[in-house]
């Protein structure tokens, strides 16, 4: 393994991989564990792959959603974020409302939405992230943003 190629891979990426895992998790404190994770992932295999920017950035997606899929705690953070969906009527400029929202989606709803207008990933490319047709990416964007809308404007 080439430790200095390492290095300047971890320079270059972490930041984005931390914005990204944020942006795909449902738990502050799974974020840089993911991003940890998936940079060992990458380690192991630096010498065998020829993109490690791009392999990193699957295993940051990969990681994060097997994180929500594993947690105990899911029906417990969605009831808690649903609750305070109910209280931030008031508060449509609060930072969290958007992240509230989008708890409100199924994980892979919130994984589409995060790919396609947070990464600004085409469907196709999401697709091919989230292991799907370019089809199903554009029905759970679709799907995703009319769930958002009536939570907005009930």
């Amino acid at each position: 393994m080439d430790d200095e190629r390492l290095a300047d891979l971890f320079e270059a990426e972490f930041a984005r991989m931390v914005a990204l895992a944020r942006a795909l998790s449902h738990d502050a404190a799974d974020v840089e564990d993911v991003v940890m994770d998936a940079f060992l992932e990458t380690a192991r295999r630096l010498d065998s792959i020829s993109n490690p920017g791009g392999y990193l950035q699957v295993a940051v997606v990969h990681g994060a959603r097997r994180r929500y899929r594993n947690s105990e705690n899911r029906k417990r953070i969605r009831k808690a974020h649903m609750t305070s969906l109910q209280s931030a009527e008031s508060e449509w400029m609060n930072e969290h409302y958007v992240d509230d929202l989008l708890e409100s989606l199924s994980e892979q709803q919130h994984t589409a939405v995060v790919l396609v207008y947070y990464l600004r990933m085409t469907y196709r490319e999401a697709g091919e992230l989230m292991d799907c047709p370019t089809g199903t990416v554009k029905s759970l964007v679709h799907r995703a943003l009319g769930q958002l809308r009536m939570q907005i404007v009930p």
